[in-house]
């Protein structure tokens, strides 16, 4: 097993056991998993750069960034009671 696989593997793990997590918190928020699976994509690609080194991830590092903006956003107008 490569190093690419291996990276592949364990960064499947981790958002496995993160979206089980939250299954068994019974979150029903879609908002959440999003959010969630996202951080664990640039938390586990900043430890492990191997996945980025061998594919140029940079517009789904940026389109994730927005994406995790804009729900971030949408909790912050909801809490503040903006919507």
């Amino acid at each position: 097993m490569n190093t690419l696989d291996k990276s592949l593997l364990v960064f499947s793990l981790l958002l496995t056991a993160t979206t089980a997590s939250l299954a068994l918190l019974a979150e029903k928020r879609p908002e959440v998993y999003a959010a969630m699976a996202i951080l664990v994509y640039f938390v586990y690609t900043s430890i492990d750069n191997s996945i980025k080194i061998r594919a140029k991830l940079y517009l789904l590092d940026l389109s994730f960034l927005l994406i995790f903006g804009l729900i971030i956003g949408y909790r912050i107008a909801i809490i503040a009671g903006i919507l």
